[in-house]
């Protein structure tokens, strides 16, 4: 297969993809309603879960998480290095930097027509801006998410050191 040939796949998959977006019905005075486009209890969901009461108290309004998967799960397939594009490429018998290489362009389109969604959505609707962000803000956050980060780190340590057999 040809690099222009996936390419041509990959922008097609994108195209589909973006078509695929639905917008939100638009905010009530009674309800916000955040249409989350991955499964539950994944990291999408989770942090939009953990922003759910903060983002209620600044619209006054009453805030419903939806998890639907939708076209932003497929952007995850595309945006190398992904586990499905290396599986079709062991399968198929293609190159995987080649599969790699045709599949930045339509994941950052993708992700860039997600994020301009998302910001028109946002300045249509008037909707509030939270408090700007601080290098003491973002430090604190990463001192009390350490552990955590670290997880991986030290379990894949453990495991090439040979502390863990």
């Amino acid at each position: 297969m040809s690099i222009r040939k996936l390419a041509t796949h990959a922008a097609a998959a994108g195209a589909l993809a973006l078509a695929a977006v639905q917008f939100a019905s638009p905010a009530t005075a009674q309800n916000v309603t955040i249409v989350v486009p991955f499964s539950a209890g994944g990291g999408t969901d989770i942090t939009t879960r953990s922003m759910q009461e903060e983002m209620a108290k600044s619209l006054g309004s009453n805030v419903v998480v939806k998890n639907t998967s939708g076209a932003g799960g497929t952007i995850g397939v595309v945006i190398p290095p992904s586990v499905p594009m290396i599986l079709y490429a062991v399968i198929a018998q293609e190159s995987v930097a080649k599969l790699f290489i045709s599949g930045i362009l339509p994941g950052l389109a993708m992700g860039g027509g997600l994020v301009a969604i998302a910001l028109y959505q946002g300045y249509a609707r008037s909707y509030p801006k939270g408090a700007p962000l601080s290098l003491r803000t973002i430090g604190r956050s990463f001192v009390s998410a350490f552990w955590g980060l670290m997880t991986p780190v030290l379990i894949l340590g453990g495991i090439f050191s040979g502390l863990f057999t």
